[in-house]
């Protein structure tokens, strides 16, 4: 059939009415760390309207949501939330690739019934793939290889990460401190060659026969990227990662964590790691002194090495709270009914220096996209101001109460 030009002109009209009237959808991906703070950041920018489906039954907990036909700023729109790492979230951002989000029919029974594989297009429930509005990142963008798209930067808090090691390497009473600390020596010999002797961090020449094993994220994290940059390591540099087997208590065996292709990207056997720092902190609860002759050490957000270092379901017991360079973070299990407690001070004084800060980075929008609003609007609910509180607390320090500054990830701390 011959199309007239009338006819095309007809159709160009129509295909730009349904596009004016089109739902705006905002898709939200990247870092874990502040996932509590950018919910309830989200949810108060959408009057306080509940999601539509979430991954987990506690809803700061989820690291996907939806909310479908909103208001915000006088306009219907959507929100889908897909957290699952800061490099990768710069990186789809940046480089305009598309990530799963829950399709907008899910339910919140059906988001918390399957799970969530990175990358996978055979999800049933997470299988929008769409490339993202806003990333959410504890690195800069600079420190990632991703900067095809130079994206705004706002900074919205400070995310306090930790040192791990795993199941008795520490028999101190309540799990306080011993003065077991990590130093950026070490950190470059067990994640460069995959293990060092125990004795370099306990100094007892009895620990020489047994070992630190190298143990963590893959690099899509961004707790990974900040913990090699602030040991001087290198932010992206190839490291020497394990992974165990186990039975329920103990680790059996392991062998370097095996290669993976990550947003197209392949990574060598021991390059690797785990997808979830839930997931590798309860792996630090595993027995590993009787089958390794050594213990695991790893890095983790706070919130990740509260539930190591917590009285929890897997494993045997609690993991070990290590300083850095000399300075505690984690004080001991000295809370009510044995919580973790750690010193903020330290942080904000500018002595215990693993910390980065908490970034929304996102793309230039259409002045006449609602995102264009939204994402700036993101920064301020989340950051708040000298005045209002943000929800930056709910996931890790509020801006405005640090003493001191660093003008990029790993970089010295200032006054």
């Amino acid at each position: 059939m011959k199309i007239t030009k009338s006819l095309v002109a007809t159709m160009a009209l129509l295909a730009m009415g349904a596009t004016a009237n089109a739902t705006e959808t905002i898709y939200i991906t990247g870092s874990t760390a502040f996932r509590a703070a950018t919910l309830n950041a989200v949810k108060s920018l959408l009057n306080n309207a509940n999601p539509t489906a979430q991954s987990n039954a506690a809803f700061t907990s989820s690291t996907a949501v939806n909310w479908m036909g909103v208001t915000y700023n006088g306009h219907t729109i959507n929100v889908k939330i897909s957290l699952y790492g800061s490099v990768g979230g710069v990186q789809t951002v940046s480089e305009s690739i598309a990530w799963p989000f829950l399709i907008d029919s899910a339910t919140s029974a059906q988001a918390q019934g399957e799970a969530f594989v990175a990358g996978s297009t055979t999800m049933t429930y997470y299988h929008d793939f769409q490339v993202p509005t806003i990333a959410m990142s504890d690195t800069l963008q600079s420190s990632t290889p991703f900067n095809t798209t130079a994206l705004n930067d706002g900074v919205v808090g400070v995310v306090p990460f930790q040192w791990v090691a795993s199941y008795g390497a520490s028999t101190s009473l309540n799990n306080v401190p011993t003065g077991l600390s990590m130093n950026n020596h070490l950190v470059n010999a067990i994640f460069s060659g995959g293990s060092a002797p125990l004795a370099q961090i306990t100094g007892n020449s009895g620990d020489a026969a047994k070992s630190l094993f190298a143990i963590g994220r893959d690099a899509d994290s961004g707790t990974r990227l900040i913990a090699m940059a602030e040991a001087g390591y290198g932010a992206t540099s190839t490291v020497a990662q394990f992974k165990p087997v186990t039975d329920t208590t103990a680790v059996l065996s392991h062998d370097y964590y095996p290669g993976a292709t990550i947003n197209g990207i392949a990574y060598d056997p021991g390059n690797t790691g785990y997808n979830s720092g839930g997931t590798l902190a309860g792996m630090m609860r595993y027995e590993t002194l009787t089958h390794l002759a050594g213990y695991y050490v790893t890095y983790l957000s706070k919130g990740d090495a509260t539930a190591a270092v917590q009285s929890g379901s897997t494993g045997t017991g609690n993991a070990v709270g290590l300083a850095w360079n000399g300075v505690n973070y984690y004080t001991g299990n000295t809370g009510a009914a044995g919580a973790a407690v750690f010193n903020t001070a330290a942080i904000t004084s500018g002595q215990y220096t693993f910390w980065s800060y908490e970034h929304v980075l996102y793309p230039n929008q259409g002045s006449t996209t609602q995102a264009f609003v939204f994402a700036p609007a993101l920064v301020t609910a989340i950051k708040g101001t000298t005045s209002i509180t943000g929800t930056a607390s709910a996931s890790g320090l509020n801006y405005f109460t640090m003493s001191v500054v660093r003008s990029g990830d790993g970089s010295y701390v200032t006054y």
